[in-house]
């Protein structure tokens, strides 16, 4: 069952309930804030419990999009402007053990005064026991444009110390830690300190968690053909007004996207698409 609340904050946002999981997403950003299979004691996505929910300000935690840029770019918003808008609702399905929604920003004269396209970007949530997200971008103009992006997802974990992450082994990697140094991952990848990693993989990620004695597995379409790492740690978690001092220690966030020189240029009529879909098995 989908059912269209109005938060405290006056944001609109879904509620979803069937046999398989429950979730939420709000209109802002189509951005899906809680995911949780019936099979699992706790939430799969990780929202901040100092989360801010205020129109046009991005929500720590969730799913975010970022999109059409990813990062930070000088007199921009950070990551772009897809999740800092409302999106429309354009079609829902709904069957015992799976819903699925369809959400749609269409360029307006608002984004066109950032960026002067005409464009379709279209977010499809599968949530059932599994979760896929899809987002496809269509060029509606007559001019190509160039796009980077990122399925920004936030894990819930029990403790970031006690995981690891597996499907990494041999690949390079950017670390912007260090003004975007290459280097190469060997082995399991495990957390003691701050990682924002643009790891060169298409291929699937899992997460074992030793203190909620699950595994979260991910697999995203092979044309996405960057995976993000990130976890603030210590210093960097306490900067952040939206997240707890001790945020940190509860997530992590693996991303499907195409960044930097994996920039997607889109020519007139055509389109670009990348998912990603995660599943949870106890342990």
């Amino acid at each position: 069952m989908i059912t269209k609340l109005i938060s405290a904050s006056q944001q609109t946002f879904f509620q979803i309930e069937n046999g398989a999981c429950s979730a939420s997403i709000f209109l802002q950003g189509a951005h899906l804030a809680h995911w949780q299979p019936h099979h699992t004691a706790e939430p799969v996505i990780w929202l901040s419990k100092e989360a801010i929910f205020k129109q046009g300000v991005a929500i720590r935690g969730g799913i975010p999009i970022c999109w059409p840029w990813f990062g930070d770019m000088e007199g921009e918003a950070s990551h772009g402007f897809a999740r800092n808008l409302d999106w429309d609702l354009i079609k829902s399905e709904s069957q015992e053990d799976l819903d699925v929604l369809h959400f749609l920003l269409r360029s307006s004269a608002e984004t066109k005064k950032i960026r002067p396209w005409d464009f379709d970007l279209i977010i499809i949530f599968k949530l059932g026991k599994s979760l896929e997200v899809s987002l496809t971008t269509k060029n509606l103009g007559s001019e190509s444009f160039e796009i980077t992006q990122a399925i920004h997802t936030y894990f819930q974990v029990g403790e970031v110390s006690k995981i690891s992450l597996t499907g990494l082994d041999g690949c390079y990697y950017k670390d912007k830690t260090k003004n975007g140094a290459i280097a190469q991952h060997f082995g399991p990848f495990r957390f003691s300190q701050e990682h924002n990693n643009i790891f060169s993989s298409n291929g699937p990620i899992e997460i074992f968690d030793e203190e909620l004695n699950r595994k979260i597995s991910i697999v995203k379409s092979e044309d996405s053909l960057d995976t993000v790492i990130w976890n603030p740690y210590i210093e960097r978690s306490k900067a952040f007004k939206d997240m707890a001092d001790d945020g940190y220690k509860t997530m992590v966030c693996v991303e499907a996207g195409n960044v930097g020189e994996n920039a997607v240029a889109i020519k007139p009529g055509q389109e670009a698409m990348i998912f990603q879909h995660i599943s949870v098995e106890n342990t």
